[in-house]
């Protein structure tokens, strides 16, 4: 008989978040097309359900989700270092057709009640933190490497646990966790080295040849025989490889894994020039310059980053940007000015008063002298009272306009 269990990975759901719909939506069709699986018999959510700090709307738009997966299979959720402590131990109340189980602490689970009837053992690892293996038996002043041994210890646990289920008769496993491994890449290309308590690929083998998925890392990818699933939507503008969910399947002895693919919305960094005369693209990328010719931006959120001389700002309009992009979905523009005025000299920098900085302007530009009526006006405008100031030369220029002396 065919088993199948869906593996979704990071949402982040906030519901603040500009992008929290797609989010969700994501989700959506991860549910509209689990539901039709034949052999459903679990579904599997690997951490970050919450982007951070949950919110009543936050916690109302995932139970209402969850509610309907649990009508159609047992659902297991695995805590994400973005899932704040108790967020998600509301879930474990509500009542369903199948259950909702919630892994906050490393720990061991199987699923007796699944509509496809298979008894599914888990071994299941939420995110390892510090200050939880200090409490699991780690003293205080552990350091990261007692950290790494304590996690070790506990991936030890679960692969002798695994085996004797196996040698029991249980012929399908399955491993679970949202955790860093070493050798992964972020979407950026950059391995995670060093950040946090890591498995290594030693850990994981130790478990044996059964299905293993792993949430944290927002990049798909294959870690030895272990899965990325990767996040269901693009969270930022550097996640620009395409997003997914696994189906695990089991079928007698074989085991099958089937990426499917989800609908979100394409991503893209764009740089550029702004200056009097318009908008320069800066990209090799074919299909950036495409879509730019054509204004082919729809369904797509875009970033504009665009640089321009800082003494053209006051000279420069936005507005032609907001037509160059306007069949985004969503723009963001993010202005950089480029420093083009030179410094003041330093003979002009370092001149006490008025009349001395003007005087040593001119030197440095030509060697002119500067009038004496021009110093005289400098030095009244850098010591006498400006009302006083202001009002005598208000009273020349209306002797001058009606006639009088001319002005000073």
């Amino acid at each position: 008989m065919l088993h199948q269990v869906v593996a979704i990975g990071d949402i982040h759901a906030q519901a603040s978040h500009p992008r929290n719909a797609a989010r969700l939506a994501a989700l959506d069709q991860i549910i509209d097309e689990g539901v039709q699986l034949p052999g459903l018999t679990a579904w599997v959510q690997l951490g970050d359900v919450f982007h951070g700090r949950s919110t009543p709307a936050d916690r109302n738009a995932i139970a209402e989700r969850l509610l309907r997966m649990a009508f159609y299979a047992p659902v297991v959720i695995v805590r994400g270092n973005h899932d704040a402590p108790g967020d998600l131990d509301i879930f474990r109340r509500l009542e369903t057709n199948y259950g909702i189980v919630v892994a906050t602490e490393p720990c061991e689970v199987t699923l007796q009640n699944t509509p496809s009837g298979l008894w599914l053992p888990l071994a299941l690892l939420p995110y390892p933190q510090k200050a939880g293996l200090v409490a699991a038996g780690v003293t205080a002043d552990a350091t990261l490497i007692a950290g790494r041994e304590a996690l070790a210890d506990i991936m030890r646990g679960f692969a002798a646990n695994l085996e004797t289920r196996r040698l029991a008769g249980s012929a399908f496993q399955l491993f679970a966790g949202h955790v860093t491994v070493e050798g992964a890449l972020a979407s950026n290309g950059q391995p995670q080295v060093g950040i946090e308590l890591a498995l290594d690929r030693s850990m994981l083998d130790g478990l044996g040849p059964i299905p293993k998925v792993l949430g944290h890392i927002h990049k798909p990818q294959a870690i030895g025989d272990a899965l990325y699933v990767g996040s269901v939507c693009r969270m930022d503008f550097g996640e620009v490889e395409a997003k997914r969910y696994l189906v695990i399947a089991y079928d007698g002895e074989d085991v099958t894994y089937t990426s499917r693919p989800i609908a979100v919305a394409p991503m893209f960094h764009v740089e550029g020039t702004l200056n009097r005369t318009g908008f320069t693209l800066d990209s090799d990328d074919p299909e950036t310059g495409r879509r730019f010719l054509a204004n082919d931006w729809a369904g797509c959120e875009v970033r504009v980053r665009y640089h321009f001389q800082a003494s053209e700002r006051s000279c420069l309009d936005e507005a032609v940007l907001q037509t160059a992009f306007s069949s985004a979905e969503r723009l963001q523009l993010e202005p950089v000015a480029i420093p083009d005025r030179a410094l003041r000299a330093p003979e002009v920098a370092s001149a006490k008063t008025l009349r001395e900085k003007v005087d040593a302007w001119a030197r440095l530009n030509g060697g002119t002298a500067v009038p004496a009526t021009v110093c005289d006006k400098l030095a009244r405008l850098e010591h006498d009272d400006a009302a006083q100031l202001l009002t005598e030369v208000a009273n020349q220029v209306a002797a001058v306009e009606k006639g009088g002396v001319p002005c000073n």
